[in-house]
């Protein structure tokens, strides 16, 4: 069962989302499984005007072929090119760290909680 809360206003996208397991399970030994414990997440989105060209200007500088690129980011050419021309509508920051790490650049892209509620009030 997903019971969704949404804790925040649109403006600064943010949703909390708390999954509840109601019929606890125990293992042979007789602890929880883990799936029945209760976990919260919380998601923030930040908009980064002009990362999809940033990108491409990094692997450009970058002389290996974009293939090779992207199998070491663990993604498909298509999916990159996705990535450059700003096609998806979000980005992962998994991915996004990815890429960094592959073109052995940073973006700047961070997430700090002070800021975050600071924008808030």
């Amino acid at each position: 069962m997903l019971l969704y809360i949404n804790k925040a206003d649109l403006v600064n996208n943010r949703c909390y989302f708390v999954e509840i397991n109601p019929k606890p399970r125990l293992n042979k030994g007789g602890g929880l499984v883990s799936s029945c414990l209760m976990k919260v997440e919380k998601r923030i989105q930040k908009e980064v005007p002009g990362l999809g060209e940033k990108i491409r200007r990094a692997r450009k500088v970058d002389k290996r072929p974009l293939i090779e690129l992207a199998a070491l980011a663990g993604m498909s050419t298509p999916n990159w090119y996705a990535i450059e021309n700003e096609e998806m509508k979000t980005l992962p920051l998994a991915t996004l760290r990815k890429v960094e790490a592959v073109l052995g650049v940073t973006f700047g892209v961070e997430f700090k909680e002070d800021e975050d509620e600071e924008e808030q009030e």
